[in-house]
Formats: C-alpha cells, structure tokens, sequence
C-alpha cells in the first residue's frame, strides 16, 4: 500500500514539473502583440533557434555576448527612429510614500549595451510635457541577461535573455 502511496505521489510531481516547463515553440511576438505595444511589423526581431514565446510578452532566447549588444542597440535605434521620449527611467522618490516614481531619462552617447538589463521606455505621443506630468501612453521593452537556464527540464537547449513587453508609468522630470 506504501509502494502504491509513493508511485502515485510521484506520478503527480512529474506530470507537474512537465506542465510547468517551458516550451520551445521558435515563434516570435505576434502581430497583435506588436501592434498593442504600438510597435510595427519591422520590430527587430531575433532569427535564431531554439526560442520560446511563454506567453503574448515575454520571449526567450540564447544570445551570445555580441548577439545580446547588437540585438539590443537594434532595439534602441528602432525606437529613436520612430517612437518619443525614448530613453530609460530612474526612480526618483516615493508615491504615497510607498511606490517608486519614475522619471524619464534620455540616454547619452555613452551608455552601456553590454549591460545585463535594458529597460527601454518610448512612447508615441509627441506632446512636449512639463515638469512632473505622466508621459502617456509609455511603453518598455526590457532585454533581459539572466543565468543560462534550459528550456524545460528534459531539454539541452537554454536560454540565457529575456525580452519583455510591458507599460510604465513615468513622468517627465523637473527641470
């Protein structure tokens, strides 16, 4: 009876740590996708196996170190020509005392593509905003480095970036 207990608690870890693995499926973000986050079909886009798309906004992929700088000085130039307020944010006090405020910041020459994190905002109104006004609509697109990680747990493929489409809300700075 203990023999029979332990098979099935066993059959049930398994089936969950297959249904939690991440899937290969070498699909990009969708049209409609690109298009909710206001980017066009031209986005930039990674021609490289294995990915997976985990869900409509988050995408995995291997990258070496030169493929991760350029892929994301791609990203970058892709925004400046086309999008507003592009650039990052920083945190700069509190909401409420309790929620970071985000501030806009534009990026200079110098800044960093080798860095483990991007967290690019752009946004397609053209409006000139004063200072301490939300910048709407904003969107990021963070390209992520994280610990090479395999795909699922049967799999010798990994990932080691993350490419992540969301919203933000950021303010355009004090002068």
């Amino acid at each position: 009876m203990k023999k029979r207990i332990c098979i099935i608690i066993l059959l049930f870890l398994s089936l969950f740590l297959v249904s939690c693995a991440k899937k290969i499926n070498n699909t990009h973000f969708s049209k409609e996708t690109l298009e909710s986050f206001s980017l066009g079909e031209d986005f930039p886009k990674i021609e490289k196996e294995p990915t997976s798309l985990m869900s409509e906004t988050n995408y995995f992929v291997f990258l070496t170190e030169e493929e991760y700088e350029e892929y994301s000085m791609e990203v970058y130039e892709y925004l400046y020509l086309n999008y507003y307020y592009v650039g990052t944010y920083y945190a700069n006090g509190l909401v409420a005392e309790m929620f970071p405020r985000y501030e806009y910041k534009k990026l200079n020459k110098v800044y960093d593509f080798k860095a483990s994190n991007h967290e690019f905002i752009y946004s397609t109104n053209n409006t000139e905003y004063e200072g301490g006004e939300l910048i709407t609509p904003c969107y990021m697109i963070n390209i992520e480095r994280v610990e090479e990680t395999k795909f699922n747990l049967f799999s010798k493929s990994k990932y080691n970036t993350i490419i992540r489409l969301t919203t933000q809300y950021v303010y355009y700075p004090y002068e």
